[in-house]
């Protein structure tokens, strides 16, 4: 798996290498554990994705609107970047589902969001969260994914139950034993 996610690093921050521009086939796990793990550092918008990348304090607006986010058409979704979505709020007209309370409410949430962000003139960045340089490294991205199965020592030896009764019971045992 940590192979894989290294095709998708290289696919977000090297998109002048060769290969770069191939369509990689991804499983839900793999691109949800890869998009937890990124965050987009928005430049002048020519490689984050407007709908799906990490990119608005540190989420996407898939997680912050996810009705709003059904409302868009597959292909906008997988394709429109900020620098084509931001200018003139281009991005509204994406939007062609059912307009319910639901996502009129995320898309005033969204429009204010936005209100705050200009584009820049230097280059978009992406950052790796599991490595302190924000670099991706196999070490970092094996460390992320059995994070949540590793268990300490403490955790291991503590025990929620009260010694008391445990106590009791060997006591009433050895007495047994003595008669």
């Amino acid at each position: 798996m940590a192979l894989r996610l290294r095709w998708l690093w290289r696919h977000k921050t090297e998109c002048d290498r060769l290969g770069s521009s191939f369509p990689i086939k991804e499983d839900a796990a793999l691109s949800n554990f890869f998009k937890a793990s990124v965050e987009a550092v928005l430049g002048d918008g020519t490689l984050i994705k407007f709908w799906t990348d990490p990119w608005i304090q540190g989420r996407s607006i898939e997680s912050l609107a996810p009705s709003l986010f059904r409302a868009v058409s597959t292909r906008n979704r997988n394709h429109r970047l900020v620098v084509d979505a931001l200018p003139h709020t281009a991005w509204r007209r994406d939007i062609t589902g059912a307009l319910t309370a639901q996502v009129l409410l995320e898309y005033t949430q969204l429009r204010q969001l936005l209100d705050g962000i200009s584009l820049q003139q230097t280059p978009d960045r992406f950052i790796w969260r599991s490595n302190p340089k924000g670099e991706f490294s196999f070490n970092s991205a094996y460390r992320a994914m059995f994070l949540s199965q590793t268990a300490t020592f403490g955790e291991l030896w503590q025990t929620r139950a009260k010694q008391v009764p445990f106590l009791c019971l060997v006591g009433a045992i050895w007495s047994c034993l003595d008669l």
